[in-house]
């Protein structure tokens, strides 16, 4: 029994061993940060699923978490599972830190190229086959790796300085990171360099990327992989992307057909006040001069002979022209891309930008670039869908909607472009101006993402509409317009679509509902601001510019391009009603001059007249006093009116009156065959009694006394109608009207001797009575 027992033991203390160990395990946990996940994506796309060899990448950047991964955990798959189940947390809309990470290799191509070039050549380092890894579409600038940013341009709160692709690299290998795990220590003679693999603003991700190869545009470059279409998509595992690359062959090798043409009303709806564009000031597919020649499309760069006329917008070949121009092939493009949205011009422009080489905005007149009768500018928003359904672009149909982007055709002439300035200045003004950057929020702008993501995210932090951020909005118009020359007349109009932009874009609302005074105060404010800041302005009258400022308010409370759905309009309405915002025009209908307030009070007032004033004619539209009323019917055209007007009531009159007496008669027809001698009698049915009109003399028809009616007793009446009450006249000739030939003479007697406009309605009518 000792034995047995003996031999018991060495079990329980080897499972209490095993259990300490395992409480230990589960104690220590991983931080994941944004930009933890964001190298894990990066390395994800580098080693191609290779999770040993992404694991050897993610200790080079982290070996902190390495090092301690292998104290806690020395089983050769410790750091590999925690990866991979990191990595299976992207998906899920509960996941923080994945929201707003790029997981696919374009997008991290165009927002962290720096990080996927190091982590490539590390690749190829640790493999020695250089094919393993591809080599950036662009060089990587080292030269500014130890340099600071100038205070001029982005700051170091803006971007981080562009990284050496071997400069993260640590003295001893990540063979050597994993590879002594069992010992649970590492040796402490072992230095690291510093590690900062993303640039760091506030809590905030900021991504830096390399010049692209062509950012001109209003979307980010695109650099479609023609071996295997469906091999960036990280998100999907190797058996979807090669069921969904099946049903993408599949689509494309059926036979569609012509295209359907788009509506006019869709695919060039009314242009836009303002577009914006973002282009490289180096040379790209589209020649950017805005200052000599303005944009012109690739397509037309060489031609001697002009640019040709603007196709229809239902030419079937748009559609082709259109697929080329989204998928930036090697194929010279008709278009110039623009957009209405201002907030996603500049944050695409941010975004895509380098400290040595920042993207430029050009302002420009939306009407004149569409051509007078906009036929040069095509919505993609109509076009794009029906690519979509063929899954035409590149990336197999997953390509941006086009709701804020226009194509406009040919050339845009220098006499468009309103303005044109660099992102730089913006975030110059930025780093100088604390209440500025406060309002405009540039760490939003610069976050990887959706747009409409971004958007919800600075909802929740909104600042007001009060003196600070109308003042950051004149500085902003300032920096904008300062070196260009502004039309008064045009003024208003660019007024209300940059503050529609501006309210839109950044979520500025009020706290509450104001009152109409509130709202009036304030369009006063920025007038005076605006005046100050922009010399332009100054030709401008106060209520024109705070007019203006009213109706960009009111379109900022509605989504992006709310002007072209009709739901989208009413839901803009019930938002502006929230804050207590209505129509400018009528908010400024009572401090106008009286001539203009009595007039606009009479035109929208809800007019009722008395039944004696009548219409005279499609001429009058109001309400006539009695003298005007006689004055008319003297006239020959008011004597034919109303000649006209009795003919029409006697006829209806007659009508009616022959209408009733059928119906009684068949009622009275029935009630008696179906009445009872034996039942009680009814109340007697007494009709309406009617009335003659004239002209101004009321003739009540006399009421005989009640007589017998035919069943019954004076007492008690019976069921029918009484004969004696209904009074039969035709003898309607013996009534003599005014408007008879013989009255004229009379009537032009009273109007000569000027009597007709002195008497009231009573003289009027002993008039009608002598006769």
């Amino acid at each position: 029994m000792a034995r047995i027992k003996q031999v018991a033991r060495g079990p329980r203390q080897n499972l209490s061993i095993s259990k300490t160990i395992g409480r230990r395990k589960s104690t220590w946990k991983m931080s994941w940060t944004q930009e933890k996940c964001q190298v894990l994506a990066a390395a994800v796309i580098a080693a191609k699923y290779k999770w040993s060899l992404i694991c050897r990448l993610f200790a080079s950047e982290y070996p902190s978490d390495a090092r301690d991964c292998a104290a806690y955990d020395p089983s050769p798959t410790g750091l590999q599972g925690r990866l991979n189940a990191q990595w299976g947390e992207r998906n899920k809309s509960t996941s923080a830190k994945w929201r707003h990470t790029v997981t696919s290799e374009e997008e991290i191509e165009q927002q962290a190229s720096v990080l996927l070039a190091r982590l490539r050549a590390t690749v190829r380092r640790l493999t020695g086959n250089a094919a393993n890894a591809r080599a950036p579409d662009t060089p990587v600038d080292t030269s500014l790796s130890q340099t600071k940013a100038p205070d001029s341009g982005y700051g170091s709160d803006v971007t981080s300085a562009a990284f050496s692709p071997n400069d993260h690299l640590t003295e001893s290998t990540p063979d050597a990171l994993l590879g002594s795990r069992s010992s649970g220590v590492h040796s402490r003679q072992q230095r690291y360099l510093p590690i900062t693999p993303l640039g760091r603003t506030n809590d905030t991700l900021l991504l830096t990327s390399g010049s692209p190869v062509t950012t001109s545009g209003t979307r980010s470059h695109h650099v479609p992989n023609p071996t295997n279409l469906m091999a960036n998509r990280p998100g999907m595992g190797r058996a979807s992307r090669e069921q969904l690359a099946a049903r993408l062959e599949a689509t494309r090798a059926i036979v569609h057909g012509p295209y359907r043409a788009p509506l006019r009303e869709q695919a060039q709806p009314p242009p836009s006040t303002l577009v914006y564009r973002f282009y490289h000031p180096d040379a790209t597919h589209v020649g950017n001069l805005p200052a000599t020649k303005g944009f012109i499309a690739g397509y037309f760069l060489s031609t001697k002979g002009g640019i040709a006329t603007p196709l229809p917008h239902d030419a079937e070949f748009l559609f082709n022209a259109i697929e080329h121009h989204v998928n930036r092939a090697n194929i010279p493009s008709p278009f110039i891309s623009v957009a209405n949205d201002f907030f996603w011009s500049l944050r695409q422009a941010i975004k895509l930008s380098t400290r040595s080489k920042p993207l430029r905005i050009s302002v420009i007149d939306g009407r004149q670039a569409a051509g007078h009768d906009g036929s040069k500018a095509y919505h993609l928003r109509a076009y794009s869908a029906h690519i979509r359904e063929r899954r035409a672009y590149e990336s197999g149909g997953w390509r941006p909607a086009g709701m804020s982007e226009f194509l406009i055709w040919g050339q845009i002439p220098k006499e468009a472009i309103l303005a044109d300035f660099s992102v730089a200045d913006f975030l110059g003004i930025c780093n100088v101006d604390a209440n500025f950057a406060a309002v405009f929020r540039p760490q939003y702008l610069k976050l990887a993402g959706y747009t409409h993501r971004v958007r919800g995210l600075m909802r929740q932090d909104h600042p007001v509409i009060d003196d600070a951020s109308m003042n950051a909005m004149c500085i902003l118009l300032n920096s904008v317009f300062s070196d260009h020359v502004l039309v008064a007349s045009s003024l208003p109009e660019i007024i209300t679509k940059f503050v529609s932009d501006f309210v839109q874009g950044w979520h500025v609302t009020p706290r509450e509902e104001l009152t109409r005074a509130t709202w009036l105060a304030l369009a006063s404010r920025f007038a005076t601001i605006l005046k100050n800041h922009l010399p332009a302005a100054s030709t401008v009258s106060d209520r024109a510019i705070a007019k203006a400022f009213l109706f960009g308010v009111l379109s900022g409370f509605g989504e992006p391009n709310w002007q072209l759905d009709d739901k989208l309009k009413h839901k803009m309405l019930a938002n502006a009603n929230a804050y207590g915002l209505t129509s400018p025009d009528s908010m400024f209908a009572a401090e106008e001059d009286p001539i203009r307030a009595a007039i606009r009070q009479f035109t929208y007032e809800n007019v009722s007249p008395q039944k004696r004033f009548k219409a005279i004619g499609p001429e009058y539209e109001g309400k006539m006093n009695s003298g005007v009323e006689r004055w008319w019917r003297t006239t020959a055209m008011g004597r034919q009116q109303q000649h006209a007007k009795e003919a029409e009531r006697r006829r209806r009159s007659v009508q009616e009156r022959l209408a009733r007496q059928q119906e009684q008669a068949s009622d009275d027809s029935s009630d008696e065959e179906g009445t009872d001698e034996s039942q009680e009698p009814q109340e007697t049915h007494v009709p309406r009694h009617g009335v003659r009109w004239f002209e101004a003399v009321v003739i009540p028809r006399m009421l005989p006394t009640p007589a017998a009616s035919t069943r019954g007793s004076p007492t008690q009446p019976g069921n029918s109608e009484d004969s004696a009450i209904t009074i039969e006249d035709y003898r309607e000739e013996d009534y003599r009207m005014v408007e008879e030939e013989s009255e004229e003479e009379d009537e032009y007697d009273f109007v000569e001797h000027g009597e007709a406009n002195d008497m009231d309605d009573e003289d009027f009518v002993m008039l009608d009575a002598e006769d």
